[in-house]
C-alpha cells in the first residue's frame, strides 16, 4: 500500500482528543464546510484507487485532526461531489473518467445501498410503533402494546 509512502505522524501540538487542534478546530456535531482548510488537506492526502487506500487513522494523524472531525470533513467532500470511497481498507479517490473508477464507484454505490436498504429494515417495526403511539393524540403517547408478547 502506497499514499505517497508517508509515513503517519503525530497530530500538531495543539490536537486533542476534544479537537482543539487550532483556529479552525470544529465542536463536536458542528459542520465543517467543505471549503474549509481541512477538506482541502484531505483531499490533498487521499489517495487514488482502491489498491491505496489510506487508513482513517492514519489521514487524521497525517492531517492533524480527531478522527470524528475527519470522517466529516471526508462527509462534507462527498456531499460536494468528490468520490472519495471507503471500506475496510480505508479511503481512497475514485477517478470516474476511467473505467476501473467508475466500477469502483459502482461497487461502492451498491454496497452503501444495501447499507441504506438493511438499516430501513432494521427501523422499520420501530416506525411502525412509534407512528400508532402518536396516533392516541397530539401531544399524548400511548407505550401500550409495544413490547411483542
Amino acid at each position: 500500500m502506497s499514499y505517497d509512502n508517508k509515513a503517519p505522524t503525530a497530530p500538531t501540538a495543539g490536537a486533542n482528543a476534544n479537537s482543539t487542534n487550532s483556529d479552525e478546530s470544529t465542536e463536536r456535531n458542528t459542520s465543517i464546510p467543505c471549503t474549509s482548510a481541512y477538506c482541502k488537506r484531505i483531499l490533498q492526502f487521499i489517495p487514488k484507487g482502491h489498491d491505496n487506500a489510506i487508513p482513517r487513522r492514519d489521514l487524521a494523524a497525517l492531517i492533524g485532526l480527531h478522527e470524528r472531525d475527519c470522517r466529516r470533513a471526508i462527509e462534507r467532500a462527498r456531499v460536494a461531489g468528490e468520490f472519495i470511497l471507503s471500506d475496510d481498507a480505508g479511503y481512497w479517490m475514485a477517478d470516474p473518467h476511467t473505467e476501473e473508477g467508475v466500477g469502483e464507484i459502482m461497487r461502492w454505490y451498491r454496497r452503501e445501498g444495501g447499507r441504506i436498504r438493511a438499516l430501513a429494515k432494521r427501523l422499520e417495526p420501530v416506525r411502525r410503533r412509534v407512528e400508532a403511539a402518536r396516533a392516541v393524540g397530539a401531544d399524548q403517547i400511548s407505550v401500550e402494546g409495544w413490547a411483542n408478547e
